[in-house]
């Protein structure tokens, strides 16, 4: 009788999921960034077992829905006048008046509020998957829309990228001309 040896990558062959997202919502507001197409180019190029485009059960993308004004948002009623929307209650802060202050240029319903636009794609996987191959796919869409020179991809978390503008500083760019 033969004893047989286990091993732990054989006690870890079970199912591996994987959870990634890739917030892009601060070019998509901006309106540089098609969510759409970004979600259509990651469906179309990512690999399972050797082959771009399919996914069948073991990966799923899903976009996140546009939420609205979020609390939190800043919001422009009129001109140099910004209310910022509080979590916890229905109070207003203006940029120089106090809460009991009644002074709001506008009334509420009338006010412009900033939506925030779709700006998250999640990536559930059920096989082997590299977070950095979502940065890859990432960086080989900003080069072929031409946007690489202006966005980077950060890795802000664990489980996700951001893509971010980069910082232009105008000072260095007067020194240099």
């Amino acid at each position: 009788m033969a004893v047989t040896k286990t091993t732990k990558a054989s006690a870890k062959q079970g199912k591996t999921a994987h959870k990634f997202f890739i917030d892009f919502s601060g070019p998509a507001n901006d309106g540089i960034l098609d969510a759409a197409a970004f979600e259509k180019y990651l469906h179309d190029r990512i690999k399972v077992d050797g082959k771009a485009g399919n996914l069948g059960d073991n990966v799923t993308i899903t976009r996140e829905a546009a939420t609205g004004a979020r609390p939190g948002a800043f919001v422009a009623s009129a001109p140099l006048s910004l209310i910022w929307l509080s979590t916890s209650q229905p109070s207003y802060r203006c940029l120089g008046l106090n809460r009991s202050s009644t002074a709001l240029p506008l009334p509420l319903p009338q006010l412009l509020l900033r939506t925030e636009g779709e700006g998250k794609i999640w990536v559930n996987t059920n096989v082997a998957f590299s977070k950095r191959y979502l940065k890859y796919l990432t960086k080989k869409h900003l080069r072929k829309q031409q946007l690489r020179d202006w966005l980077r991809v950060v890795a802000t978390s664990k489980q996700g990228y951001e893509i971010k503008f980069f910082n232009v500083s105008y000072d260095q760019e007067a020194e240099e001309n």
